[in-house]
């Protein structure tokens, strides 16, 4: 008797814990029909590294030749990359533009070509806030073409070297124009192989808060690479500290300074006893 009230008890127990079971189902949030993702981060760094850019190839028809492999940059071209929204059949003109090659980490490369639009491969890209983010893209191709050493193949390339007073006008046919060569011109690039690019400088913004930009001489590199025009780079001394390149072939002209003793090497060609104030 007492085995058969045991079975009757564990029976009624096992129905009772059924019901409660039945009843509190919803509150076990235990979800059903929904697919789960499994985050495999090994995936998902290869979808990202397989878009990274490792290094940039420059080519330009004025300035030559650069490689790009500053992580900074790369992080510029990446971020331009991922932000912008794509648009095919866009054109981009030729004036001011910047071509060459992207390599990404996959092992594919794809052309690219930038001026105020930036296109990659077949696309076109676009920023969201207008054209700030490929402006500034741009910006920092043409300043890491624009180079100490690309500067010295200007010069050793150009046909013909102008140096002046800069209160006067440019004319190479007038008596105040010092043409540079054979010797002098040697002894120019020497004078530029000392200098250097100027990213940071306090000195520097200090001249140009005193005195603005004020240049003292011109030393103009005419480079005859279109027998229609001329459109020459231009070095301005400013003191006997710092002088600028500016390149006339593009319609929107970067000033880029350098540090070096151009001052020095214009005074000797062209006026010895100039006297700086």
């Amino acid at each position: 008797m007492v085995r058969y009230s045991l079975v009757i008890l564990g029976f009624i127990l096992c129905i009772s814990l059924l019901f409660l079971g039945l009843f509190n189902y919803r509150d076990l949030n235990i979800a059903t029909n929904e697919i789960v993702i499994v985050d495999d981060s090994a995936e998902v760094f290869k979808l990202i590294e397989k878009n990274t850019p490792i290094r940039v190839e420059i080519d330009n028809y004025r300035w030559g030749r650069v490689i790009l492999e500053d992580p900074e940059v790369l992080f510029q071209v990446c971020k331009v990359i991922r932000e912008s929204k794509s648009y095919p059949s866009r054109y981009i003109p030729n004036q001011d533009r910047i071509s060459g090659y992207i390599y990404f980490r996959d092992g594919s490369e794809e052309y690219f070509s930038i001026s105020d639009r930036f296109q990659l491969g077949e696309y076109f890209l676009e920023s969201e806030e207008g054209e700030m983010k490929i402006g500034k893209l741009y910006r920092i191709f043409r300043h890491t073409l624009e180079t100490k050493s690309n500067l010295i193949m200007m010069v050793e390339k150009a046909s013909e070297i102008y140096l002046y007073h800069a209160e006067d006008t440019f004319d190479p046919d007038s008596e105040k124009m010092l043409r540079i060569a054979d010797e002098a011109k040697t002894e120019l690039l020497s004078c530029l192989t000392l200098s250097e690019k100027v990213e940071e400088s306090n000195e520097l913004n200090t001249l140009l808060l005193e005195k603005g930009y004020q240049p003292l001489f011109h030393l103009i590199l005419c480079l005859k690479e279109d027998q229609e025009k001329d459109m020459p780079i231009v070095l301005s001394v400013l003191s006997p500290d710092y002088f600028t390149l500016m390149d006339m072939g593009f319609l929107n002209r970067n000033v880029v300074y350098f540090e070096g003793a151009l001052f020095d090497y214009c005074c000797k060609m062209l006026a010895p006893n100039f006297e700086y104030k």
